[in-house]
C-alpha cells in the first residue's frame, strides 16, 4: 500500500506533545514496516521535510482551511499523487484537521483528547476561531478509522461524538528515554512537573497544594516547574510570585527532560484532562512514580505507579505529597513493570495492524 501521512502540525515550531506524538510515530513506521510505501503532506512556508517522500504546498492557511473544511476541496490524496504519480490508499492524519479525500482513499485519525470541545475556555480567541473552521467532529465522522491514544478517549469519541465503537481503535503512546547532562541548576531533592504552562494543565492549584504541605513538613523538598508559555494557543497563566520553595526553571530541551526527572523524587501531573497524559509514562521510564489526577485518561495511564488525587481541590493535591512519599519505593516497583507495556516500537506494529486491517490486509508478524 501507499500510506500518505499529514505533517502539517510539524509547520508549527511550538507543536509540544503532538509534534512529539507525530515525529515516533514515523521514526518507528519507517523502522518497522518494510511491506508499504510511505509518503508524507504538508501545506506551508516553511520547509518542513521528512524525506525525498515528502510533498510541499503553499497555499495561504485561513482560505486552504475554509476550502479543505467546508467545501471538502481539494482532496488531498489527490495532490499528493498528481505530484508523486503514486495512488494513494490511505491518508494518516495524526492530529485531526481538514483534510478531505477521494472515496478510493481510506482515512485514519488520531484523537488525542476532546480538550478543545470540554475545556474550550483554556483556550485563546484565536484558538477557538481555528477549532470552528477544523470542525473535528465532521473529520472524526469522515475518518475511516479513528485511533484513539486511550480508552478515556475512546469514550469520549463516542459519548460526545457519537461515535461507533466499533470504528475505533485504542493505541497507546511511547516513551523514549534519552539522558543528556543537564544544564539547569537543580535543589537536591524536589518534585518534578513538565508540560506547556496553560491553565488545563492546573499549575495554580498544584503550587497551592505543595506549598500547604510544606507549611505542614518542615524539609529541604522543592517543586520544580518546567515548560514553555505557548500565549499563541492557549489562554494565560502565571507560574510567577511563589515562594521560594517553588522553582520555575523555565523551558528545558527534550533531550534534558529524562535526566531531570532521574534526578526528582517523582513527577506531579495534576492535569484536569488528558488523553493521554505522556509525562506519566516519560515518568516511569526513568523509574519514577507520579502523583497524577483521578480524572479522565490518568488513572488509566497511571494504574499502580501513582498517587490518585482530585485535581479540584487543593486539599487532595496536598495530601498527594505524602501519601506518595510513605508509599514511594512500592510504587517505584510497580513503576518498573508498567512502562514496559509503552514504547513507539509497540504503537507503530498497532498502527500498521489497523493500517493493514482497513484495506483488508494481512497484519504484520
Amino acid at each position: 500500500m501507499n500510506i500518505l501521512i499529514d505533517i502539517r502540525a510539524l509547520s508549527n515550531t511550538d507543536h509540544g506533545g503532538v509534534g512529539v506524538y507525530i515525529r515516533s510515530v514515523i521514526k518507528y513506521l519507517l523502522k518497522t514496516d518494510k511491506k508499504n510505501k510511505y509518503f508524507f503532506y504538508c501545506n506551508s512556508f516553511k520547509k518542513v521535510k521528512i524525506n525525498k517522500n515528502t510533498v510541499l504546498t503553499r497555499y495561504p492557511n485561513i482560505i486552504y482551511n475554509i476550502l479543505l473544511s467546508f467545501f471538502r476541496y481539494p482532496k488531498i490524496d489527490k495532490i499528493v499523487s498528481k505530484k508523486t504519480g503514486e495512488k494513494i490508499d490511505i491518508f494518516f492524519v495524526p492530529d485531526p484537521r481538514p483534510s478531505p479525500v477521494s472515496k478510493k482513499c481510506k482515512k485514519i485519525t488520531t484523537f488525542h483528547d476532546l480538550s478543545f470541545l470540554l475545556f474550550k475556555k483554556t483556550f485563546n480567541l484565536k484558538t477557538r476561531l481555528w477549532h470552528k473552521i477544523l470542525r473535528p467532529k465532521k473529520e472524526a465522522k469522515d475518518s475511516d478509522k479513528i485511533i484513539a491514544v486511550s480508552n478515556s478517549t475512546k469514550k469520549d469519541l463516542i459519548k460526545y461524538y457519537n461515535i461507533d465503537q466499533e470504528k475505533i481503535e485504542v493505541v497507546y503512546e511511547g516513551v523514549e528515554t534519552r539522558l543528556e547532562p543537564v544544564t539547569k541548576a537543580l535543589p537536591k531533592r524536589f518534585f518534578f512537573f513538565i508540560s506547556t504552562i496553560e491553565p488545563r494543565k492546573n499549575i495554580v492549584r498544584m503550587v497551592k497544594g505543595f506549598i500547604e504541605w510544606k507549611k505542614e513538613n518542615d524539609n529541604d523538598i522543592k517543586l520544580v516547574i518546567a515548560g514553555k508559555r505557548n500565549n499563541r494557543i492557549f489562554s494565560g497563566v502565571s507560574v510567577d510570585g511563589y515562594t521560594d520553595d517553588v522553582i520555575f526553571i523555565g523551558y528545558i530541551p527534550e533531550e534534558e527532560k529524562y535526566s531531570v526527572i532521574k534526578l526528582a523524587l517523582g513527577v506531579v501531573y495534576v492535569s484536569l484532562y488528558e488523553g493521554f497524559g505522556l509525562p506519566i509514562i516519560e515518568a516511569f521510564s526513568c523509574g519514577k512514580g507520579v502523583i497524577t489526577s483521578n480524572v479522565s485518561s490518568m488513572p488509566e495511564i497511571a494504574e499502580g505507579g501513582g498517587v490518585l488525587v482530585d485535581p479540584y481541590s487543593i486539599e487532595s493535591i496536598k495530601q498527594g505529597f505524602s501519601l506518595f512519599l510513605g508509599n514511594r519505593i512500592e510504587l517505584e516497583k510497580n513503576v518498573d513493570v508498567l512502562y514496559r507495556k509503552y514504547s513507539w516500537d509497540k504503537t507503530a506494529r498497532e498502527m500498521i495492524d489497523v493500517f493493514m486491517s482497513s484495506s483488508l490486509g494481512e497484519k504484520i508478524k
